[in-house]
């Protein structure tokens, strides 16, 4: 099981960063450094829009799972054979029902997209502080 969740999780980060071509938007060199700087700025709004709008979608999908878990609850309290306790149900009808198992792995899988995102806009960010710092070491001759 864990074997799968990390080739998901591999799946999904390969993806983006094919899609994204994280290889070449984060490289530079005395070449390129001009064109570079000048696409940085709203590159890092770019991808911090992105970040937004799949944080926005990932927390959805939280409220969803919430009212999940919500509806599954009481569904085991009220229409179950047994009379089951709270902790009973929390801890072994929960984690195991196929409904809220899904739930679980689609927000795993959005969480994973948020941090992609997020990771990519402070590399953008860091990325400009060191070409800024390679200028600098340019123009002093270093």
């Amino acid at each position: 099981m864990e074997e799968e969740i990390t080739k998901s999780y591999d799946d999904v980060i390969n993806e983006l960063s094919e899609t994204w071509k994280v290889t070449d938007l984060l490289n530079f060199n005395e070449i390129n450094i001009q064109e570079k700087l000048m696409e940085n700025s709203s590159q890092i709004w770019h991808f911090t829009e992105l970040y937004h709008r799949e944080k926005n979608d990932y927390d959805k999908i939280l409220e969803m799972k919430d009212k999940l878990i919500a509806e599954r609850y009481n569904h085991y309290k009220t229409k179950g054979d047994q009379l089951l306790k709270q902790g009973e149900i929390e801890k072994y009808y929960l984690p195991k029902d196929p409904v809220i198992m899904k739930i679980t792995r689609i927000a795993r899988e959005q969480k994973w997209r948020v941090d992609f995102y997020q990771g990519l806009k402070n590399s953008l960010e860091k990325q400009q502080w060191n070409m800024q710092t390679f200028l600098k070491s340019l123009h002093a001759g270093l």
